[in-house]
């Protein structure tokens, strides 16, 4: 629940509206960094008032979940290549396991981001947290568990990485 506090970053302030962009609320300039193009203020996310402490904490800790993904990623991404780069050069036969893994959990992380982004622009802002931001998070972190898992697998079980 946000404040009673009106936003100092909205134009006017309270509006909801992006002051870099003086967007009129339903879409601002796709290059505005500010807003992404939403033409919502990107500090009170279009409410009007300043977000709670609270409310801020928990946008920064989901923020930063959220970028550790890109991490865990490329962890996997570099375990799997060079799984399937000693298993190749070591002798005869195809490591048809880590090129399976590899596969599925790359279009499991790139179908994520497509049907993120694709619902993401038909919701509206003042159910943002609720209706999008949570079940991603979730999504999101249940795949980032499972490529974890799948990394602890590939250094971990699989001798020729050791």
């Amino acid at each position: 629940m946000p404040t009673d506090i009106k936003c100092v970053r909205c134009y006017p302030p309270g509006s909801g509206r992006c002051k870099a962009c003086g967007a009129t609320g339903k879409r601002g300039r796709a290059s505005c960094g500010r807003c992404q193009g939403t033409g919502y203020c990107g500090g009170c996310y279009g409410a009007g008032f300043e977000p709670t402490r609270h409310e801020s904490l928990r946008g920064r800790v989901v923020s930063l979940w959220w970028i550790s993904w890109f991490g865990i990623i490329a962890g996997f991404i570099s375990a799997s290549v060079m799984q399937i780069r000693i298993a190749w050069l070591s002798g005869p036969g195809i490591p048809y396991f880590s090129i399976l893994i590899l596969i599925v959990t790359l279009a499991l992380w790139l179908a994520f981001y497509v049907v993120e982004e694709k619902s993401g622009a038909k919701i509206p802002v003042d159910r943002w947290w609720q209706s999008h931001v949570w079940p991603r998070t979730l999504v999101g972190t249940i795949l980032a568990a499972l490529t974890l898992a799948e990394t602890f697998l590939l250094v971990y079980f699989m001798p020729s990485i050791r």
